[in-house]
């Protein structure tokens, strides 16, 4: 969280006192001003000062928390000769987000409302944090309001963002909710996870992701006619749900600057993630009462696309569903007695549905998988092969393009940790459990060693300090 002026010079080899000062400068201006407008121009100048080359590498040292455009400042830079305490803007809800890069976000005026995110440790171990409190609090009884909670509330009043997702109801239960928080920080975002929203007559049921998909006419429209509904093998709605509570988090974020620093409730239900999902499946049935059907390996009213199997036992995925793509197809297996006025459209194409995929598979059987990518991508015709996750990791233009590095985790261990291989870039792979616990609760959070200790024999926090 703190940089030293010897971390500073670290990648500079320059002395970061000067800036510092001026630093310094900037936000005794913005906490001395009261004018809105006059805010923002301070902001503006610290964009300036993030986006010139001369600082650019020397400011990526900081680790910045706690400020988006429109709040308030909760510290101060102290002495340049010391540490650098709490000065930036939002991290945007880091754990949601699940990134340590910079983002770089616009308002209309091209002033930046996110200037260098440094997506800190700091920022993680304080949502981190209340994730592991709530868990102490849903072991207590249900009326008791102890310690936990205290630590939950201190710990919400310094952050930005909150995320849960507990059952509807528990946490207000647990005097936790929106309306309680929002007392002592009005602008924090209270992002909620949940199956089925927080209001409504299903809110209070379990919501797991394979009831939501279902209920979310996704499962019903997978697999094929006549045979059991096919889940996917993976938690989608699980993962839709988090991209659609981050979305909201961030909107949630920037309307923050709109709306006099006023909080935002995000609301993410899996069961409305997964209906966001689901294409022209409602306008078929508002305007013509068609319910969707199983399709198999197709889609339904597009034609031709599908997977095709080939002679070395494998499938490759053809699409040739434009008029064009079409003929260009048909000449390469051998068919252009399928491309007449019969078939010049999708719409007529349809209708030969099973015909033309029959064609196409009786062409593709001939040849293995490599033969068939290889001659269709000659003719610009879109297909390629159904990788596993081995396949994945050994492609060359994954590895080209950096999608997948290996980050070290549990270095800590006796046993050392291990390797795990993880999509895009990661700086830090995060904390040992309890690692950073002194650093919450007595840097942060100001608890004295008595009260830790008191703390630790009930249980609440571990004893790794």
């Amino acid at each position: 969280m703190f940089s030293t002026h010897r971390q500073l010079e670290k990648r500079t080899g320059k002395s970061g006192t000067p800036r510092l000062e001026y630093l310094q400068e900037l936000v005794n201006e913005y906490q001395n001003t009261s004018d809105q407008e006059a805010k923002y121009q301070v902001l503006a100048n610290l964009a300036n000062f993030a986006y010139d080359p001369i600082n650019y590498e020397w400011l990526w040292e900081l680790n910045v928390v706690d400020l988006f455009l429109g709040s308030s400042l909760t510290d101060t830079l102290t002495e340049p000769d010391e540490k650098i305490k709490e000065f930036g803007l939002s991290g945007l809800c880091n754990l949601c987000l699940e990134k340590r890069n910079k983002e770089h976000i616009m308002n209309n005026d091209g002033v930046p409302l996110v200037i260098d995110c440094i997506f800190s440790e700091k920022e993680d171990i304080i949502l981190s944090a209340i994730t592991t409190l709530m868990f102490l609090i849903s072991q207590n009884d249900d009326d008791e309001k102890g310690d936990e909670q205290l630590l939950v509330r201190k710990l919400a009043d310094k952050s930005d963002v909150l995320i849960e997702n507990f059952r509807p109801g528990v946490m207000e239960k647990w005097g936790l909710g929106p309306e309680e928080l929002y007392k002592t920080n009005p602008s924090l975002i209270y992002t909620r996870v949940s199956g089925f929203g927080q209001t409504g007559p299903y809110a209070k049921k379990p919501g797991f992701a394979s009831v939501c998909e279902a209920m979310a006419g996704w499962r019903y429209i997978n697999g094929f006619p006549n045979q059991p509904p096919v889940r996917q093998n993976i938690s989608l709605g699980d993962s839709l749900t988090g991209l659609t509570a981050a979305l909201g988090t961030v909107l949630g974020l920037l309307a923050r600057n709109k709306i006099a620093q006023a909080g935002q409730v995000v609301d993410a239900a899996i069961y409305e993630s997964m209906f966001n999902m689901m294409e022209g499946v409602l306008p078929e049935y508002d305007r013509f009462g068609e319910i969707r059907q199983p399709s198999g390996t197709s889609v339904t009213g597009i034609v031709p696309t599908n997977a095709y199997p080939c002679s070395d036992s494998k499938h490759v995925i053809i699409g040739g569903n434009t008029d064009s793509l079409y003929k260009k197809l048909m000449k390469v297996v051998g068919r252009e007695d399928l491309t007449t006025s019969d078939y010049e459209t999708n719409k007529e194409r349809v209708i030969h549905e099973r015909l033309i995929d029959g064609a196409i598979s009786e062409w593709t059987r001939k040849h293995t998988s490599e033969e068939v990518v290889e001659r269709l991508e000659e003719e610009g015709i879109p297909c390629g092969h159904i990788y596993n996750i081995k396949d994945i990791v050994e492609d060359k233009h994954v590895q080209s393009r950096n999608v997948l590095e290996t980050v070290k985790v549990g270095e800590n261990r006796e046993d050392g940790g291990w390797d795990l291989k993880t999509p895009g870039e990661t700086t830090w792979a995060g904390p040992d459990l309890g690692q950073h616990n002194r650093e919450v609760l007595v840097d942060i959070l100001g608890i004295g060693e008595d009260k830790i200790r008191e703390l630790q024999e009930h249980g609440i926090v571990g004893k790794t300090l």
